[in-house]
């Protein structure tokens, strides 16, 4: 079995080492997945109900993509996940 490393363009190795801004992305792009999934989660008459807090959580994921930083990622993360448990506490 031939254990070489994949060669690139014109036989160069490919030294690709991910940065940890690679792993800061990977980490916010994440988050953001679990965020529209949980958005995606609600049910009619709770975005019925609650249209306002639904667009703050929205504006709140796009902005998270705009701003760099992974503890700005975390704070609206947690403003998230309290503003789905008070939909989650009051929609019933």
């Amino acid at each position: 079995m031939d254990m070489q490393p994949e060669l690139g363009m014109r036989g160069r190795r490919l030294g690709i080492r991910p940065s940890a801004d690679m792993y800061v992305r990977g980490m916010k792009s994440c988050v953001l997945a679990a965020k529209a999934i949980s958005i995606s989660c609600f049910s009619p008459r709770m975005v019925r109900e609650y249209p306002a807090t639904v667009g703050v959580l929205m504006s709140l994921g796009v902005a998270d993509t705009l701003l760099d930083g992974l503890g700005v990622s975390i704070l609206l993360a947690a403003v998230h996940v309290a503003a789905v448990w008070w939909v989650g506490v009051h929609g019933e």
